[in-house]
């Protein structure tokens, strides 16, 4: 048994298990070229170096800025892109002719022209252009027809008739496209066209933010049925969104922040808007929050606090604000962080949530033309228990189980995804069978199975649709929970010589009248490892000697169970 010294210990640092982490970031600012004017900034690692870059349309010259990652969420000198038919507001990323490296897609509004930006390596483009019939503004890239090839969504206005449509553009897998449905929108403007498997039948759909925003579901060959509008609840328009899993079922739910001019002396019509999925595409208004400002322009979902939960991050007032998400599709109240770095062209600033240090943290992005500059806003807000490998491929690291590694019957899974674009999904495996899945960058969850030997699969997926696998090993034993209060360690036991990486599995039961709220694992006085619930399963490094474990178990009464012993490491 541990020392009544230690024992004090760990009692009370069992007070301050993990709670909800106040949101902090560290800020830097990054200039602009002399006479640019960055626009909404997407982010991706396009040179494949595993650091994300950060790239901006110029809203005032025929050119895209680059601010190139050097690790560490810090960026070099803008470089410059140019040689563009047109001025754009907007932009995206895709491998469009299947060479392994990411290109850009750039609509170039009254021009009318499509670039596609075709990247050669070594930080290089070739511009290819495709005419359009009017003036194009808003894409999304996807697969829409299964075919995997990626095409495009495209938004226009028609300058003769002042009406709004969507043109689907089918690609060959060489770069080039052709020219297929068009969704009409009549005299709604589109402010975003965003691409995204809403109803989970494996084909990618698209959303039209506007007055309403629309919902288009794929039928699978390219085309698209309108299925429903999204009113915001108090009049207005749908300015800008992000998608995201806000009520923890694993279908994709919508955030869309509303704000409409409604004429002198009235104001803005404002409001942020959580709309949940029913996993058939069809969307319900759940919340309707008001910012502290009065406007809202801008926002995204980011797991700011690193509990699992989606967060709301928008700009109002030239101010960063966020709302902490309750896992239900409901928020918290608005928080201020700070100034943001001013507008962009007198109006809003485009923000991007993006993991810019490779940390497992979402880190938050605002682009502001009129002071020609990003203000990258690094968050420090929680210390990740499992951290993603670099950008450079889409892949996972799975921090437990540990290959070959002997868990409890209920185990827990740790691991982390990232690559060149966004990780919108992560899966779990289990001989063959899919077990659970996160609209998310991390696996943090407990899974249980049989007794025996076993084969888990971490499943990675970005937002183009490219995929990683990783596989590995374990054997599941059975180990009950004492019959009175207490903690039994299952695996290793005490006093054996056992091989590193040790697998340690342990059970506990509470007393009466209480239950058990975490289970921690320490080794020779450090702590190592923590979960909650009653059970413990987990793989730990040790090097050559002997170790003392001691497992506790806290509960909710405040009080701390306890089982210890010594083992070899040879």
């Amino acid at each position: 048994m541990p020392s009544r010294r230690f024992l004090s210990c760990l009692i009370v640092l069992g007070l301050s298990l993990p709670v909800a982490a106040q949101v902090k970031f560290n800020s830097a600012t990054y200039p602009g070229p002399s006479n640019t004017s960055p626009g909404p900034s997407i982010a991706a690692d396009i040179d494949r170096d595993g650091n994300p870059d950060i790239i901006s349309p110029d809203s005032s010259n025929p050119q895209l800025i680059v601010w190139y990652g050097t690790g560490g969420g810090k960026f070099g000198s803008p470089e410059l892109i140019g040689h563009l038919d047109g001025i754009s507001g907007n932009i995206a990323v895709g491998d469009f002719n299947n060479d392994g490296k990411l290109d850009i897609i750039v609509p170039t509004g009254q021009s009318r022209f499509v670039d596609i930006l075709i990247n050669q390596g070594n930080r290089t483009f070739s511009v290819q252009s495709i005419s359009t019939p009017d003036w194009p503004s808003w894409v999304a890239v996807g697969d829409f027809n299964n075919d995997g090839k990626l095409d495009f969504a495209l938004s226009s206005f028609k300058p003769d008739t002042g009406g709004f449509y969507i043109q689907i553009y089918l690609g060959n897998g060489e770069g080039g496209f052709t020219a297929g449905q068009v969704l009409p929108l009549g005299a709604i403007q589109t402010f975003n066209v965003i691409a995204r498997d809403l109803n989970k039948d494996g084909k990618i759909d698209l959303i039209d933010l506007g007055s309403p925003a629309t919902v288009f579901l794929n039928n699978g060959d390219g085309t698209f049925t309108n299925t429903q509008t999204l009113n915001a609840p108090n009049g207005g328009t749908y300015i800008n969104g992000s998608v995201g899993d806000v009520n923890g079922d694993a279908a994709p739910d919508l955030f869309l922040t509303n704000d409409q001019f409604c004429g002198e002396g009235c104001g803005s019509i404002k409001s942020l808007d959580s709309w949940v999925n029913d996993g058939a595409g069809h969307f319900t208004l759940k919340q309707s929050l008001q910012p502290t400002g009065s406007s809202d322009d801008d926002g995204v979902l980011a797991d700011l606090n690193y509990d699992g939960k989606l967060d709301m991050v928008f700009e109002s007032d030239q101010e960063l604000e966020y709302a902490l998400g309750n896992g239900n599709g409901t928020f918290g109240s608005v928080h201020q962080v700070g100034t943001l770095n001013g507008q962009f062209s007198g109006d809003f600033t485009p923000l991007l949530s993006h993991d810019l240090n490779n940390d497992g943290l979402m880190d938050i992005v605002s682009t502001s033309s009129d002071l020609n500059s990003i203000l990258v806003e690094l968050n420090t807000s929680a210390k990740p228990d499992c951290l993603p490998p670099n950008s450079s491929t889409v892949r996972s690291t799975v921090c437990l189980p540990a290959s070959g590694q002997k868990v409890n019957s209920t185990f827990a899974v740790r691991a982390a995804g990232n690559g060149p674009v966004e990780i919108v999904r992560m899966e779990e495996w289990l001989d063959g069978k899919k077990v659970f899945q996160s609209l998310s960058n991390q696996l943090r969850n407990n899974i249980s199975t049989s007794v025996g030997s076993h084969t888990l699969t971490i499943v990675t997926v970005d937002v183009l649709n490219n995929i990683s696998k990783q596989s590995l090993s374990l054997s599941a034993i059975s180990c009950s929970a004492p019959a009175t209060a207490g903690v039994r360690i299952c695996t290793p036991t005490a006093g054996s010589t056992v091989s590193s990486p040790v697998s340690v599995v342990a059970a506990s039961s509470p007393a009466s009248g209480t239950s058990i709220t975490a289970v921690r694992l320490y080794v020779d006085n450090v702590a190592k490892f923590t979960t909650s619930g009653s059970r413990l399963s987990t793989s730990v490094s040790m090097a050559a000697g002997s170790h003392h474990l001691v497992v506790v178990a806290y509960q909710a009464n405040g009080n701390a169970l306890t089982a210890s012993e010594t083992i070899t490491v040879p």
